[in-house]
């Protein structure tokens, strides 16, 4: 993802994907306008805007969510390139992780209420049921 060095196609200029490795304190002096957001519901990537929030994506006009991209990785869980992000978390995945754990149906209540749908496995969020995951569309 580095390599590439990905552009906000609205603000024109680079998205750092380094701060992901450095504590917590160090993540909050990265700017926002440099910290990659995503739409889960098209998977465009964009930097952060004020401006963006609340609305459709401004490449496709797809409605959704607009949400930092978390890029919480575990070996364990994915093994492949991260080419996916789950909706409407916003955890880069890989897509035969994304296609895996979007089948898998979890309990998210105790039984005898329990609903059994797919979750996302670094947050436990309930993903979307028509659309779960989508491919990650990153300008370069």
């Amino acid at each position: 993802i580095v390599a590439r060095r990905p552009q906000c196609p609205v603000q024109y200029h680079t998205i750092r994907f380094d701060y992901v490795s450095l504590d917590d304190e160090a993540k909050e002096q990265v700017e926002p306008e440099r910290r990659p957001y995503v739409y889960p519901a098209c998977g465009h990537v964009h930097a952060f805007n004020t401006g963006l929030k609340g609305r459709p994506c401004p490449m496709c006009r797809t409605p959704g969510p607009f949400t930092e991209l978390k890029l919480e990785w575990v070996p364990s869980i994915c093994t492949e390139e991260p080419l996916a992000v789950f909706n409407p978390c916003g955890h880069l995945i890989g897509l035969e992780a994304a296609e895996f754990w979007s089948s898998v149906r979890l309990p998210d209540n105790a039984p005898p209420n329990a609903k059994f749908r797919p979750v996302c496995c670094f947050c436990s969020k309930a993903l979307k049921r028509n659309q779960p995951y989508c491919r990650v569309s990153w300008e370069t």
